[in-house]
C-alpha cells in the first residue's frame, strides 16, 4: 500500500518501509558464500532481538528446511503478542501435480495446516505461492481465496521474479500480497512501474535481495570466479561509497527504504552481529542526496549480471 513520498532533501530514514527478517538461513545453508545455518537456540535469539528492535515481520517457507520449525520455537516462547508480528510463509506447486483444479483448495488447506503446526500458530498473516512462474494462475488464486475465507490466512499472493509476473498478479483482486526482488543493483521492479502499480492497487509489497544474496557487500577479491562479471561494478561501488563516507550496507538499505511503494524490506542474517548492524544501519539517518548521487552513477548497470538465476552453479 502506498506511503508518503519523500520530499526533496528529506532523510531516507523518514520513509515508512519496515524490516522483515527472512529465515532461509535458519533452516538451510544459503547465500553466495554458502553460509552455515546457526543453531536453533541462536536463531531463536536472533528472532527475539529482531522483534524487540523494530522488526515487525518474519518471512519463512516450507521449502526452507527446518525454518518453519525455528519460527514455531520462537513463537512458543511468547516474548511478544502473536499479533505484534506478521508471519509470512510460502508453498510450492508440486502438491497440485495430478490434481484437478477442483482439488486445489483441499490440497492447499492441508499444506497450510502442516505449516501452521510447525509454526505453532492458528493463522498466517500471509501465505504466498513460492513459484514465480505460477504468478497469476487463476486456479491457484481461487484456492488461495478460499483459504483466506477460512480464516487460516489473512493475505495471499505470490513470490515473483520479474515485472511481468507482478503485473499478472494484479489482474486478480484476490491477490493482496506480493514479494519481489528489488535492490540498488536490480531496479527492474521500480523502473518498469510494477512496484507503483501494485502499491496503487493496495497490494502489500515486500521486497527481497537488498544485498543480492550478500554479493553487494563482499570483498571484491572474494567474489567467486563464476561471478567475475560483477567484480568491476562492486569495486566501483565500494569506491563511490568510501568517497561519500557511506557503507555499502547502509546504501543498500537506504535505497530500498526510500521507495514509497515498499512496505517491508526482507533481509537475512547468519549471526547476531550482522543482525545488530543491519537494524542499526536501517534506523540511522542517511543523507538522501548522497544516496541519489551514487544511485545516478550506477543507473546503467546491466541488472542481468546480478540476477541469481543467471549465476552458474
Amino acid at each position: 500500500m502506498g506511503k508518503e513520498v519523500l520530499r526533496p532533501g528529506q532523510d531516507l530514514c523518514a520513509a515508512m518501509t519496515r524490516l522483515c527478517i527472512g529465515t532461509v538461513q535458519f533452516g538451510m545453508d544459503y547465500g553466495v558464500q554458502g553460509g552455515t545455518r546457526p543453531a536453533v537456540e541462536d536463531a531463536v535469539r536472533m528472532l527475539d532481538f529482531a522483534t524487540q528492535n523494530g522488526v515487525d515481520a518474519i518471512d519463512t517457507a516450507a521449502a526452507y528446511g527446518t525454518a518453519e520449525d525455528v519460527v514455531g520455537e520462537f513463537l512458543s516462547r511468547k516474548t511478544l503478542p502473536r499479533d505484534a508480528v506478521q508471519v509470512i510463509s510460502k508453498f510450492g506447486t508440486n502438491m497440485f501435480e495430478g490434481a484437478s483444479a477442483a482439488d486445489y483448495a483441499k490440497r492447499l488447506r492441508a499444506a497450510v495446516e502442516t505449516s501452521l503446526k510447525r509454526i505453532r500458530s492458528d493463522y498466517l498473516d500471509a501465505y504466498i505461492c513460492h513459484v514465480p512462474t505460477a504468478a497469476g494462475d487463476s486456479a491457484i488464486i481461487e484456492a488461495m481465496a478460499a483459504l483466506k475465507s477460512s480464516g487460516l490466512v489473512r493475505h495471499v499472493g505470490f513470490s515473483v521474479y520479474d515485472p511481468d509476473q507482478t503485473l499478472a498478479c494484479l489482474a486478480s483482486d484476490a491477490v493482496d500480497f506480493i514479494q519481489s526482488p528489488f535492490s540498488f543493483l536490480d531496479r527492474r521492479m521500480e523502473t518498469s512501474g510494477a512496484l507503483a502499480a501494485a502499491s496503487a492497487k493496495g497490494v502489500d509489497l515486500h521486497t527481497r535481495s537488498a544485498f543480492v544474496q550478500g554479493l553487494m557487500l563482499m570483498d571484491v577479491e572474494k567474489i567467486p570466479e563464476r561471478l567475475a562479471a560483477t567484480r568491476p561494478v562492486i569495486a566501483d561501488l565500494e569506491a563511490a561509497c568510501a568517497e561519500a563516507g557511506l557503507s555499502r550496507r547502509a546504501l543498500a538499505l537506504a535505497f530500498v527504504k526510500a521507495n514509497p511503494d515498499v512496505s517491508h524490506l526482507v533481509f537475512g542474517v547468519d549471526n547476531i552481529g550482522q543482525l545488530k548492524e543491519i537494524v542499526a544501519d536501517f534506523d540511522r539517518p542517511v543523507d538522501s542526496g548522497a544516496v541519489k548521487s551514487i544511485a545516478d552513477k550506477f543507473s546503467a548497470v546491466d541488472p542481468a549480471i546480478f540476477l541469481p538465476n543467471n549465476w552458474k552453479a
